[in-house]
């Protein structure tokens, strides 16, 4: 129980935290991750896998194996990584990697002050294989790392690194991964 309360509480910092103008752009030059995520959150909700989750509070592991799960909530900070906002449009640069049936597709912040530093996203043939983000919060009282990577139909993680003026840096994961079946074999 105490470990779903963190994640709750990281799921709440990050979104809290998140200040930007959400007007979205229909002609916006970055994916519609938001739509993405949705679908992954309706495909998840229906097969119901068996989830493995590691949690790891400055080295302190704990391991537990889920039959179900709320994917709304499991995949709530990733609907975040949507930059697809007016806010955004002229606030990061792209770079695009391809060669075959492979492309990468990053993002970076052109301002050290912005939430969502960097976001990469792997295509294989046109579908999205991995998307990583690195997010970054400076304030008065707390300096935080988010670092987050997602495969769709495996699994995920996460890492906070927090540094808050009253206490020792600390370090918090979760790895999720989905437990291989049948229906998640490509």
């Amino acid at each position: 129980m105490r470990y779903f309360n963190f994640i709750i509480c990281i799921g709440i910092l990050l979104v809290s935290c998140n200040s930007t103008e959400k007007s979205e752009v229909k002609n916006s030059k970055f994916p519609d991750l938001k739509s993405f995520f949705q679908l992954q959150i309706s495909m998840l909700d229906s097969i119901k896998p068996v989830i493995h989750k590691t949690m790891v509070n400055n080295e302190d592991p704990m391991d537990v194996k889920m039959d179900s799960a709320d994917w709304k909530e499991e995949l709530s900070l990733f609907e975040m990584l949507d930059l697809r906002t007016a806010a955004n449009e002229d606030k990061y640069t792209e770079s695009v990697d391809s060669n075959g049936n492979l492309k990468i597709q990053r993002f970076s912040a052109l301002d050290s002050n912005r939430e969502i530093q960097s976001l990469s996203i792997t295509y294989r043939n046109n579908e999205i294989e991995l998307i990583e983000a690195f997010l970054k919060k400076r304030t008065f009282v707390v300096d935080r790392d988010t670092r987050m990577s997602y495969q769709p139909g495996k699994g995920y993680g996460i890492q906070l690194d927090e540094n808050y003026i009253w206490s020792k840096p600390h370090t918090k994961e979760i790895f999720v991964e989905l437990e291989p079946n049948g229906f998640l074999k490509k």
